[in-house]
């Protein structure tokens, strides 16, 4: 039977639906899917852009699915001994996946040990940060074959403060040297990401740590850390450093602070900056705020935001993250649970992802490349805590979560992004 147009305001459960809207538009897996219950209806009627879709009636149940048990039931299937290659080849990735993480370990804690010297403002402590931002953009981002873990939020504040900082160095980095940009500038990128927030800890700890939302008062306070960061090195820090710092902030709309920049004002080092800043700030908010997945994070960018920055640079930062960014929940075809681990330019809805397996360490978990013939799709994305703890805890693979990044970008994945549509 051929495919029907109804009002969303008819759908029902039960019915498999195929949405005209694009990628960014839906917060599903994909463009086509059975309603199973009366909270995916509830989603799908609420969507500001539809209107009305098709439903197919043969791939339809229009009786209601009973309700989903209280726990995921979840598929095992590991991988056929034949494939020796293959496993040689992944195995290989989980090692330097392990390396990567003991590195952002270590890293975290220096970090942490430097703040003093940092909070002071002094030279040896702007020799000690370059140092380090030195060493992310070296050890972190590497090649197009290699990726890396950034480890997110945890409990202590100082600790945040060292993971947000490897983050936005490392993403800013990546960003530059996909741009292609000089090795002089990109280097001063990774300076001044390193230092982007250091303002902060000349704040009040009550606004600083304050775990609910700030009041306009202490909002305007907070705001005050890009310039106090931009002068609490003085003349040892370059006019180029300072603004990194000082507008990472400010958007080319003319939004953020300071107010009133554009395209024209707003160089690009600060845009860089700024955007990585603001994507680890959706994954891992703070005062309150409702953390984002990955995945959402790139779709709320890009559906929402992209016209703050410039379009080479909004383009080429949801590039290298892909449709599927690291650290995604998904579901597979195959009833098998898993987290994107290694995203794939080249096939940005077959990324790498580690499934869930009782049977096999978390550490020793080998990714599953879904580009390769006979495996598995993605039909479906998860938030943390819609699994079960246990299962939770394994795909974090560390303390609580994090993503990996590739380097390069060799595809136009804007462009393959249509493709969930289809």
């Amino acid at each position: 039977m051929a495919l029907q147009t109804i009002n969303k305001t008819e759908l029902s459960v039960g019915m498999y639906v195929e949405l005209p809207l694009a990628w960014f538009d839906h917060p599903f897996a994909s463009a086509k899917f059975k309603i199973a219950d009366a909270k995916t209806l509830a989603q799908v009627q609420a969507l500001s852009k539809l209107s009305e879709c098709q439903w197919d009636p043969d791939r339809s149940t229009l009786e209601p699915d009973p309700e989903p048990a209280p726990q995921i039931q979840v598929t095992v299937k590991p991988i056929p001994s034949d494939q020796e290659a293959a496993r040689a080849e992944l195995k290989a990735a989980r090692t330097e996946i392990n390396k990567l993480e003991s590195k952002v370990t270590d890293l975290s804690k220096r970090i942490v040990n430097l703040m003093p010297n940092l909070t002071a403002g002094g030279e040896l402590g702007l020799a000690a940060a370059f140092a380090l931002a030195d060493e992310v953009a070296r050890d972190l981002v590497t090649d197009a074959a290699s990726v890396m873990q950034l480890v997110s939020l945890t409990t202590e504040q100082d600790h945040y403060f060292a993971r947000h900082t490897i983050n936005v160095t490392a993403l800013a980095v990546m960003v530059a040297q996909a741009l292609e940009l000089p090795q002089a500038q990109i280097r001063l990128i990774a300076q001044g990401a390193f230092l982007h927030d250091v303002g902060i800890t000349r704040l009040p700890t009550q606004i600083t740590r304050k775990k609910g939302a700030l009041t306009l008062a202490e909002s305007g306070v907070y705001e005050g850390h890009a310039k106090i960061g931009a002068h609490l090195f003085g003349e040892h820090l370059s006019l180029d450093l300072r603004d990194i710092i000082r507008l990472h902030h400010a958007r080319i709309d003319g939004s953020g602070y300071p107010k009133g920049q554009n395209e024209n004002t707003l160089g690009i080092s600060a845009q860089i900056v700024g955007l990585a800043d603001r994507y680890d700030r959706l994954c891992n908010p703070t005062h309150g705020q409702e953390a984002l997945t990955p995945s959402e994070a790139v779709k709320h960018l890009f559906a929402r935001e992209r016209r703050k920055f410039s379009k080479p640079v909004i383009d080429t930062f949801i590039k290298c993250l892909g449709v599927y960014p690291p650290g995604t929940l998904v579901g597979l075809s195959d009833d098998q649970v898993g987290v994107v681990v290694i995203a794939n330019p080249s096939h940005p809805l077959a990324p790498q992802v580690v499934v869930y397996d009782p049977s096999v360490k978390r550490t020793q978990a080998i990714p599953l490349d879904l580009s390769k013939p006979n495996q598995p799709s993605i039909v479906k994305t998860y938030l943390s805590e819609s699994l079960p703890a246990v299962m939770s805890a394994y795909l974090a693979l560390s303390a609580r979560s994090h993503y990996y990044l590739i380097a390069s970008v060799d595809a136009d994945v804007l462009a393959s992004a249509d493709s969930l549509s289809n």
